[in-house]
């Protein structure tokens, strides 16, 4: 009744590593790839926070493929399935981090050899159908990034693709880590692991998607009950103000600048400074 469930294993680790757990030995699939990206994102060993040894993502993986062996010979198959769907999830972890580490050789480090061009849209095309899934925009960015005949890569829009689906698609930022400079030992700069924030639980409740601005709701609350309690025509305006426009609750923020922009900007632009 499990035949086709060490399938899967077998698939996914191949023979090179042999019968030992938590073997690091070369191998040629996913199971080899985890633990070269892990080295570059610091997210091996135990506890996901080293830079050598085998990656967490395997560990945790094999794991699940135990959970759901055992449970598929005592008959469960309803909890095998919530396993499967958890172990598909995680093996998108490699993926990820093999298209950022490219976004960031293709983009900051603007070395665009012929291979790491072509290494750097493979990964991403592994990966976008994931994204899609959560975010049709999102991959498209990705992709737009990434595709053979891209001027450069946007590292930071990239990152900031993926982080708004990590929730999404199964994993988390401590699971990504970050882009490791090996010379120096130290995150690339704008490489840093991203924060669980970057999708806020709310009392304990796990979105879906990323509603920061919207779970500001309250706090736009708070501050018309302010204006309000001046009692003065101002304070009405301003609370009226936040009632019209928003105010924490904004998808958006004003911005003064110093001199006119040079060109114009589209809607949905990323600016950064």
């Amino acid at each position: 009744p499990v035949h086709a469930w060490d399938e899967g294993v077998a698939f996914y680790t191949g023979s090179s590593h042999g019968a030992q757990p938590g073997t690091t030995d070369p191998g040629f699939l996913i199971y080899s790839l985890a633990n070269k990206r892990c080295s570059n994102f610091k997210t091996c060993g135990p506890t996901g926070d080293s830079v050598t040894g085998n990656s967490k993502v395997n560990s945790d993986l094999f794991q699940l493929f135990s959970q759901g062996r055992d449970q598929l010979l005592n008959g469960r198959c309803s909890a095998a399935r919530a396993t499967k769907d958890s172990i598909t999830k995680l093996m998108g972890v490699p993926l990820t981090q093999g298209t950022l580490r490219y976004a960031h050789i293709l983009g900051p480090e603007n070395s665009r050899t012929p291979k790491q061009i072509g290494e750097g849209a493979v990964f991403a095309a592994s990966v976008l159908p994931i994204v899609h899934a959560c975010s049709a925009s999102d991959a498209e960015l990705i992709y737009n990034n990434m595709k053979v005949g891209a001027a450069s890569a946007d590292f930071g829009a990239v990152k900031a693709a993926f982080e708004r689906n990590y929730n999404c698609m199964g994993f988390t930022c401590a699971d990504v880590g970050g882009y490791i400079n090996e010379s120096t030992g130290n995150y690339f700069n704008g490489a840093e692991p991203c924060t669980a924030g970057a999708v806020n639980t709310i009392a304990g409740y796990a979105p879906g998607s990323k509603v920061t601005d919207h779970n500001a709701i309250d706090l736009d609350q708070k501050e018309m009950e302010t204006e309000l309690n001046k009692a003065t025509a101002d304070g009405f305006a301003a609370a009226k103000r936040i009632y019209v426009e928003g105010g924490h609750s904004k998808s958006y923020a004003r911005v003064n600048l110093g001199s006119p922009l040079s060109a114009s900007v589209s809607k949905g632009s990323i600016i950064t400074g």
